[in-house]
């Protein structure tokens, strides 16, 4: 069971139950909702820690943006991303370091990828670099929360299918070829929070489409949560869907198939 204190919200991942955190406390505790609020607000020290209270939260930061640029265009065109395509998705470009507190983060040469929250609201960025040469590929805002955030939730619809990709490049080769339904969990892993997000959105089907060579983590998710959603397993091969046109993402979603415990053993055994 998982329940968010400060979201007042949780799920039972055994019978599939979301619920408030008021009512949950209402229940563990045998008391009123007065108390309950008392206690969810940390006034005895159960359900919020003292850790909890004390670390400051991170401040939203930007690099120094602009338009993005001939190279950057270029960059992002051999990966198939029109500037149009680009513009709606709200890329830009940082082409400098940015100094924060006094410390130097590499921003320069990188897309600036701006990442919100359930409600459109901009929490957070990610920074892509172009010239193939930073040893970062991939730069998240330091102090970005990044397991209680999905990449494009504020484009999902409730109670419609929803694809699961790896990566924010992963998630905008499907969105390129029409496929808003989807987000990305900045990995192959999904958290607590993360996952209360998705059972929130109510998907009648979850495709697991993180990369080929996440098949274990994959199988990995079915098994835990087959009882919270109807998961069909996408098998990615090599390629990324940024590599893919809507066709072939298409017949990926048409051959998903359900979890099978011989899907699982025939792929240990590489058959």
């Amino acid at each position: 069971m998982y329940v968010d204190v400060r979201k007042q919200v949780g799920i039972c991942f055994k019978c599939g139950q979301g619920f408030g955190g008021i009512r949950f406390v209402m229940a563990h505790e045998n008391v009123s909702k007065a108390k309950a609020a008392g206690i969810l607000e940390g006034f005895d020290g159960r359900y919020v820690s003292e850790r909890d209270e004390e670390e400051p939260k991170q401040e939203l930061w930007w690099p120094q943006c602009e338009p993005l640029p001939v190279e950057a265009v270029a960059y992002l065109g051999e990966r198939g991303f029109t500037l149009p395509f680009c513009q709606s998705m709200r890329f830009s470009f940082c082409s400098v370091d940015t100094v924060v507190g006094g410390k130097a983060y590499r921003t320069a040469n990188r897309v600036i990828i701006p990442i919100f929250d359930r409600r459109g609201n901009a929490v957070g960025w990610q920074g892509r670099d172009i010239t193939g040469k930073s040893r970062i590929k991939y730069l998240l805002q330091p102090g970005f929360d990044a397991k209680s955030s999905l990449y494009n939730i504020q484009a999902i619809a409730e109670g419609v299918p929803v694809v699961v990709v790896e990566g924010v490049m992963d998630a905008c080769g499907w969105i390129r070829s029409g496929y808003t339904n989807v987000v990305a969990t900045w990995g192959k892993k999904i958290s607590d929070e993360q996952l209360l997000m998705l059972f929130h959105l109510n998907p009648p089907i979850v495709y697991m489409a993180w990369d080929g060579d996440a098949a274990d983590k994959k199988y990995e998710f079915a098994e835990k949560f087959g009882h919270l959603f109807d998961v069909r397993i996408v098998d990615m091969g090599e390629k990324d869907a940024d590599e893919l046109d809507g066709e072939g993402l298409k017949l990926l979603l048409k051959d998903a198939s359900a979890y099978s415990w011989e899907m699982k053993i025939m792929s240990a055994l590489k058959i």
